[in-house]
């Protein structure tokens, strides 16, 4: 798999954070943004962290 540049990364952080604040599951977040449920876990993880 091949690493996004960084501004698509954080791009994509932001959209799954604001997903899981709209409510919903890791998985349904997985679906739509083109994760594993586990990479969608650990993004929202280092947020509950880290902010």
């Amino acid at each position: 798999m091949r690493k996004l540049p960084a501004a698509a990364q954080e791009e994509r952080r932001r959209q799954v954070i604001g997903l899981r604040q709209a409510g919903l599951t890791y998985g349904a977040i997985a679906a739509q943004v083109g994760l594993t449920q586990t990479g969608v876990f650990d993004i929202c993880k280092r947020y509950a962290e880290r902010g």
